[in-house]
């Protein structure tokens, strides 16, 4: 799978943080935060491409 402007996992899984509002901490659960972390982000973070361009 991807996102319209990559495929890279980065991308994929961080696309799924924005946007962050107040509601965000009643949406991602900690135990969810928990699991995406364990599993995939804390995988791939170091590895990420590029970064923020704004």
């Amino acid at each position: 799978y991807a996102t319209w402007f990559g495929a890279n996992p980065e991308f994929i899984h961080g696309i799924q943080m924005i946007p962050s509002t107040p509601i965000t901490e009643e949406v991602r659960l900690p135990k969810f935060v928990e699991e995406e972390w364990t599993t995939i982000v804390g995988k791939i973070v170091g590895g990420a491409v590029g970064g923020w361009k704004s």
